[in-house]
């Protein structure tokens, strides 16, 4: 008899209930610091480690085009970066030979180990992978943990004024030819939890597992899909976001920014726009340049959007054009598809003459 029935999946299925939905949605707009703090109170649980990490039922799978930001450490002769919140230069200076095992396995190996692991290998297989002591990957692993406590200081964003607090969530770094989403917070960039549910079935029948025992495992896991949901959801909103504004995440140049509204991407990804709205209210990215943006300065108002560009391009024709060719222009050059009635009514509300009257 199956006694843990949930697929393993990242949607969570209606049966779960309102109750489950309310909780999800509550996850969504919880701020990142909160966020980061239920994460670690339920990695940290009894529960999670005696029936998740100890018997690997579950693993991190980290999410495409995603990386974390490790600004913590460096791999060179200094041991500190300049200018850190004096709770990390204490952490790390007491931690000097720590640290300089780190540098001894590389910054790869720092990430695919530790800071992003996806494996479930056990300490001794991360000692003998990275050729240190096991003593060490002890002490590593207990940094890594002491530094998720006060990732929040690296997600603290530049534009909080008059009371209104954003929250840096990740860099929008160059790679290759591309962008990677790079996450400020360790939690997330881990990715979502994969569940060995056939695993956990085993198990549960093997320890004689009594009933009280196993209800607490079922709340355990609706929260663990809860999490994997809310990771997922920022996530392709943070990929879609790149790639549907690619041209402005690239210059850095708010003229090169499309019209897009929330609820034309909400339609695009299959999630209600209260969903999406709640994932990027008060959220902010790094971008290439350096510059800190609001995720929703990525939705610039479509109306507004296509008047500014309508206005360009009449500016920038010294001939006499018709809304037809103004019309093709739009379509061609800048993605904007509106009919040549919009194009007549937008001009007139500019106060400019069509073609032949100019």
């Amino acid at each position: 008899m199956c006694i843990l029935s949930q697929s393993n999946t990242l949607q969570i299925n209606q049966s779960t209930g309102q109750y489950l939905r309310i909780e999800q949605s509550n996850l969504l707009s919880m701020p990142l610091s909160e966020l980061n703090s239920f994460i670690r109170e339920i990695e940290n649980s009894e529960l999670f480690v005696k029936y998740f990490r100890e018997n690997k039922i579950v693993r991190y799978q980290r999410f495409d085009n995603s990386d974390t930001y490790i600004s913590h450490l460096k791999f060179d002769e200094s041991a500190l970066v300049d200018n850190q919140p004096p709770e990390i230069d204490s952490l790390l200076e007491n931690n000097q030979n720590t640290i300089e095992y780190i540098r001894k396995i590389g910054p790869d190996n720092f990430k695919k180990f530790f800071m992003v692991p996806e494996e479930g290998q056990s300490e001794d297989e991360i000692a003998f992978a990275c050729g240190i002591p096991i003593a060490y990957v002890k002490d590593i692993n207990n940094l890594v943990n002491d530094m998720a406590v006060l990732d929040e200081f690296h997600s603290t964003s530049s534009l909080n004024i008059n009371d209104v607090n954003y929250t840096k969530v990740a860099a929008i770094d160059r790679e290759g030819d591309g962008f990677r989403v790079s996450y400020y917070l360790n939690s997330l960039a881990r990715g979502r939890y994969l569940i060995n549910y056939e695993m956990l079935e085993e198990h549960i029948v093997r320890k004689c597992v009594n009933d009280d025992e196993i209800k607490k495992i079922r709340a355990l896991l609706k929260k663990l899909e809860m999490i994997n949901v809310c990771k997922q959801t920022l996530h392709i909103i943070l990929i879609n976001l790149i790639h549907k504004q690619w041209a402005f995440i690239d210059s850095g140049n708010f003229k090169d920014l499309l019209p897009l509204s929330q609820k034309e991407l909400a339609f695009q990804l299959g999630i209600n726009p209260a969903t999406l709205s709640r994932a990027i209210k008060l959220r902010t990215i790094d971008i290439p340049c350096g510059r800190e943006i609001t995720l929703k300065s990525l939705f610039p108002n479509p109306r507004k959007f296509r008047m500014a560009v309508l206005k360009k391009v009449l500016q920038s024709e010294n001939n006499l054009i018709s809304d037809r060719v103004i019309q093709s222009k739009l379509s061609g050059k800048y993605g904007v598809n509106i009919s040549r009635r919009t194009v007549a009514n937008m001009r007139r509300e500019l106060k400019i003459p069509a073609g032949g009257a100019r």
